[in-house]
């Protein structure tokens, strides 16, 4: 058996040149060609990666490890339910398999069914009790099912087969965390950056950890010790902007959203469900208010569509469905639910100049909580309406008094804004005021996170 893609012990390794192509017929033996299509799947080159591995399949269906990379490619684009039974596939052929054990136990865990995931590690541990992802993963799984001691023990176990694994130190920091073990979770973050001083999630949870027991001072100073090792990471710079309250900008950088998303893509839809996370129905009942009886006539905008959660609530009112974001991961998974009659990859208000009189309703559910000054997309937002269209969207609230802006970065990096500063923003962008509502938009730190929700409409030229 080939080595598997487990996302806790594989790094991606940059190769140069084209590569061979491959026709349905394979010009090489098929596990030389399954080898070469790995290389193209830790690149992301997965159109390449897929046809080398039908191609596979093709000659020889029942080649487990073509079936196992073709699951994990399915899974790595999105299709998570075409995914797992080509791995059982996989492990029909040979039920020995630890890897893809493992790495069907990581689908699982990505998918939120922690339990299943849970009996996935064991049995890839049972197979092979030295296999590092699947004990590292096996304590994500646990702590994701509640049992928090039995996380920290497995993680544990695996630093002993693993000694200083940043993976496992901050997985082992999240657990303690759980426990409500601050002082352990943060020197096993800090002991994460030591061995692997780029590693962003260490750097977010130790910041995140240190601002919740009140020490801001110390967590500027990790920023400052991020900064010093990476001095040009969009992270590092808009966080310390947020905990400083110096140098903020009127929006969040392309770069930051990007990498922001396109690292929390693959848990993001488990995550959100963790957090009780209301946005996508909020905006769906202020759509249904304006349009009571779905008809599927109009022309619709998902601005800031993320993996899509929007979708399934604006569908039926859809002739023609669009979603723009800046994170081609986000964007992976939004594709995979196949609702979109269009999907495309850019800032939103740079789309938005680009069109004129095009949808009937815009909808945003948390994206423009990465805007501050929100001027140019209500205005991108008002050329895109056609007469008379509906724009929707939420944003998180913040006290008037707390900025002379009318907004604010906090320290989770998002911008909190004033009623009365949005009011005047729409009505800058000549867009009208339908209502403005205050509602619970997720939960965060143990606390209710308050929202603004807001109908606007364009009228009359």
């Amino acid at each position: 058996m080939l080595a598997a893609m487990d996302e806790s012990a594989q790094s991606a390794e940059a190769e140069g040149g084209a590569g061979p192509a491959f026709p349905i017929t394979l010009a090489v033996a098929p596990d030389e060609a399954v080898g070469i299509a790995v290389q193209r799947l830790r690149r992301e080159d997965f159109a390449a990666a897929e046809g080398v591995l039908r191609a596979v399949l093709a000659v020889d269906p029942a080649q487990a490890d073509a079936l196992h990379f073709l699951g994990l490619l399915k899974h790595q684009t999105g299709d998570s339910e075409a995914a797992i039974p080509l791995i059982e596939a996989a492990l029909v052929q040979v039920p020995g398999y630890a890897d893809a054990h493992s790495n069907l136990g990581n689908v699982f865990k990505e998918r939120g069914e922690h339990a299943k995931a849970r009996d996935c590690y064991l049995k890839a541990i049972e197979l092979n009790p030295r296999h590092v992802g699947a004990h590292n993963n096996l304590g994500v799984a646990l702590r994701g099912l509640g049992q928090a001691d039995a996380a920290v023990e497995t993680l544990l176990k695996a630093l002993e087969l693993s000694p200083e694994n940043p993976s496992i130190l901050q997985n082992l920091g999240n657990a303690y965390r759980t426990q409500k073990n601050y002082v352990a979770a943060i020197d096993a973050y800090r002991r994460a950056i030591a061995v692997h001083p780029y590693d962003r999630d260490a750097y977010k949870y130790l910041i995140t950890t240190l601002y919740y027991l009140d020490q801001r001072d110390e967590a500027v100073k990790v920023l400052e010790q991020w900064l010093a090792f990476d001095p040009d990471n969009p992270s590092a710079r808009h966080l310390l902007a947020a905990y400083t309250g110096m140098n903020i900008p009127e929006r969040a950088t392309d770069s930051y959203i990007r990498e922001l998303f396109d690292d929390f893509a693959a848990s993001f839809d488990e995550v959100l469900q963790n957090i009780n996370y209301r946005a996508p129905e909020l905006v769906q009942a202020r759509v249904a208010r304006l349009f009571p009886a779905p008809r599927g006539a109009l022309i619709v905008l998902d601005a800031g569509c993320g993996t899509g959660l929007c979708a399934a609530h604006l569908r039926p009112y859809a002739s023609r469905l669009a979603g723009v974001d800046l994170s081609p991961k986000m964007l992976i998974k939004a594709t995979a639910r196949k609702l979109y009659d269009a999907l495309v990859e850019a800032e939103l208000t740079a789309y938005l100049s680009t069109k004129d009189s095009e949808f009937d309703l815009i909808c945003s559910a948390d994206a423009l909580c990465y805007f501050g000054r929100l001027d140019a997309v209500f205005a991108g937002a008002a050329r895109a309406l056609k007469r008379d269209g509906a724009f929707v969207f939420s944003l998180e609230k913040g006290d008037a008094a707390a900025s002379e802006r009318g907004y604010h970065l906090a320290p989770h990096g998002r911008y909190t804004h004033a009623e009365a500063y949005v009011r005047t923003a729409l009505a800058g962008a000549g867009l009208l005021v339908k209502a403005i509502e205050t509602e619970v938009l997720r939960r965060e730190c143990d606390a209710d996170v308050g929202g603004l929700v807001v109908t606007a409409a364009k009228g009359a030229a």
